[in-house]
């Protein structure tokens, strides 16, 4: 077979053209495919040109990189022409290009990577579609997929610079960097977004609405990239509204979001049974100067999945933040959750989270941390300091199995502290510490949230204030566990009894201490008065106490009463009813 060998026109490298009859995919060369790019005609002998790993030159197809003249076409030949090879990939040199938007239609596009070398792609112009639009735009022309075959596969974008001028384009809500509808082993790395009108990367459930909705998106993956929204005037830098199993690792986020908008990085979906997301991960990530309702703001759904933590079938989602860095935002995590007061049940699903925030750090921040109905929530080893605000909430809307394990609170500027609105139950602290607070330390306006909070550390407030701060009542702490606290300088120690008694200790010649008056679980309080009745010896002493669930229609609570002098003399009773104890015995150590 005879060859040709010359210069590239526009990039000036050596190539060859092979003679032959029909294209990279068997089809017969015509001479209409003849533009001398991919193909020739010479004395009516048919050539194509020699591509070296599949893979294209977007120069090739006339592409200048000149900031000024419009290359869409050259960028939409050059994808289109890997589009009928079956993929491959395609090289951008370095250069500013000017680009309006870029599509990739169908699965035909799939088993492309775009390679940049610190190339800039600027965008000219707003969204066409009315529900979402790229500079890249990948459309898998499918409807209501429950799994991968018509999707978008194996596309990789890497060494790109995308840019908007936004402070003369503004905002507008639709018009993203990239957006992606039905992808597949989708990844972005080593990519900077800057200006984007709305998100900078955008997962979605449809382009257009009306149109195709509902592709199904999986494997996505966005790393070493920087997204800078340079002033506010945007959306979120990432959406993810539908897909199955996400990874963000190694990203930084500068100056992003409207404040009435979700925030760097929005988790969502809008159909429970079909668009969910889940199984995502979010990792080694920076936020800097973020507004909106949180850096990231997961929108929970129940499902049935498979979970991260779990070789098995739960039904809730999974969402892992891990060794992460936020400064200057809103909330560093808001999760809206699916906390159903009157229909949740207290199924602990073997202990899996829906969300995990582990292992990072939280500096000047409005509020530590935001949650509106969420469920299932574990927050561990997260240093908080410097929470701004003196009257945002931590919760809105009860919360059900909210974890905070060996986190700190360092100043909070709130007066209630971290306060907590609305019903639900397990709201649990474990080996926490707090310190610096203005004034309370932990506000919860319904008791009945409250759950375990133990081997926690308390430290000074500015002004003296309630370690805890609740409107409790028997039925609605049956949950409540309060052990093993450090309580230092002036923070009082939690004693629930001391509120239920409109801030006076317990006497035993108090008529409030009944049987029905005890709390569920263990507790204890310091006692005085003439207590037990038999016992003449100093009358201040520590009573102990034990409540079981009720047993027959009957409390079951023990007491013991150890008196300060003298040491060695215990006293116990138990309950007769409601309203009456049984006598005293006297217990020799």
């Amino acid at each position: 077979m005879n060859t040709i060998e010359q210069n590239d026109p526009f990039t000036g490298e050596w190539t060859v053209f092979l003679e032959s009859s029909v294209t990279y995919n068997g089809v017969p060369i015509t001479l209409a495919m003849c533009n001398d790019i991919i193909y020739k005609s010479i004395n009516n002998i048919f050539y194509r040109r020699i591509l070296i790993k599949d893979t294209v030159n977007v120069k090739w197809f006339g592409a200048v990189g000149d900031a000024v003249t419009n290359d869409t076409q050259s960028f939409q030949k050059s994808v289109d022409f890997l589009s009928t090879i079956g993929g491959g990939k395609l090289l951008i040199p370095s250069g500013s290009y000017a680009i309006d938007h870029i599509d990739f239609m169908t699965k035909a596009y799939s088993n492309i990577e775009i390679i940049g070398n610190n190339s800039k792609l600027i965008g000219l112009t707003k969204g066409r579609n009315t529900a979402a639009d790229g500079i890249f735009a990948f459309e898998a022309g499918v409807s209501n997929q429950s799994d991968e075959s018509n999707s978008i596969k194996n596309i990789k974008i890497s060494g790109l610079n995308f840019f908007t001028d936004i402070e003369t384009m503004h905002f507008n809500e639709l018009s993203h960097h990239i957006a992606a509808h039905g992808v597949s082993d989708f990844t972005v790395e080593n990519c900077t977004f800057t200006g984007f009108q709305g998100d900078g990367i955008a997962i979605c459930r449809g382009l257009t609405e009306g149109g195709y909705r509902n592709a199904y998106n999986k494997n996505v993956i966005i790393k070493n990239c920087k997204f800078d929204g340079v002033n506010h005037d945007n959306r979120q830098a990432i959406s993810i509204y539908y897909c199955d199993r996400f990874i963000i690792d190694n990203c930084d986020f500068y100056r992003t979001t409207r404040e009435k908008m979700i925030g760097a990085i929005d988790v969502e979906s809008d159909d429970p049974n079909l668009t969910i997301t889940n199984n995502g991960l979010i990792t080694n990530c920076y936020f800097n100067d973020i507004k909106g309702l949180g850096a990231i703001c997961i929108f929970s759904k129940d499902r049935l999945i498979i979970d991260f933590q779990q070789n098995e079938r739960l039904n809730c989602q999974s969402f892992k933040i891990d060794n992460c860095k936020f400064e200057d935002v809103n909330s560093a995590l808001t999760v809206y959750g699916n906390y159903n007061s009157l229909a949740n049940d207290d199924k602990d699903y073997n202990g899996v989270y829906s969300v995990v925030f582990e292992n990072s750090n939280v500096l000047n921040a409005e509020r530590a941390i935001y949650f509106n109905s969420a469920s299932r929530v574990k927050v561990s080893n997260v240093i908080f300091k410097n929470i701004l605000s003196t009257y945002l909430s931590v919760c809105d809307g009860g919360g059900y199995k909210v974890l905070f394990e060996q986190c700190e609170f360092d100043t909070v500027n709130n007066p209630a502290g971290l306060s907590f609105i609305g019903g639900g139950k397990y709201i649990d602290f474990i080996k926490c510490i707090f310190k610096n607070f203005t004034t309370n330390i932990i506000t919860v306006n319904e008791s009945k949230p409250i759950g375990t909070i133990k081997y926690n550390q308390f430290y000074n407030s500015t002004n003296p204030g309630m370690c805890l701060l609740t409107n409790p009542s028997v039925d609605n702490l049956r949950n409540a566990i309060i052990e093993g606290n450090e309580y230092l300088g002036n923070i009082p120690k939690i004693d629930f009894y001391s509120i239920m008694n409109q801030g006076y200790s317990y006497n035993y010649d108090s008529a409030v201490m009944i049987p029905s008056n005890i709390l569920y679980h263990k507790s204890e309080f310091e006692s005085e008065g003439v207590f037990p009745e038999a016992y003449l010896g100093n009358t201040k002493g520590l009573v102990r106490n034990e409540r079981l669930e009720d047993y027959n229609n009957k409390p079951v609570v023990y007491q013991t009463f150890l008196p300060y002098d003298p040491l060695g003399v215990k006293w116990t009773r138990q309950a007769l009813n409601d309203n009456t104890w049984m006598s005293w015995k006297k217990l020799e150590n």
